[in-house]
């Protein structure tokens, strides 16, 4: 399945991001994901704490008949 980087171009896109998921080695609070990709049923995400430059992936998957694109976790 192939994946294919998102860029949002729109304050609509903007407001169905994760925010402010808590990095995985701090705990510091990360504002906005640094990067997106986004496959069928499910999208990639890849965070980057500035406070102790750690980096990790999280992955959402979404009901298969849900169009809106409602993580049901990341």
């Amino acid at each position: 399945m192939a994946m294919s980087k998102t860029r949002h171009h729109s304050v609509d896109d903007l407001e169905t991001l994760p925010r402010n998921n808590p990095c995985a080695q701090c705990g510091t609070p990360i504002p906005l994901p640094e990067w997106i990709e986004q496959g069928e049923g499910r999208a990639a995400y890849l965070w980057h704490c500035y406070a102790c430059d750690y980096q990790f992936e999280a992955i959402a998957y979404f009901h298969d008949g849900d169009h809106e694109g409602h993580a049901l976790a990341a």
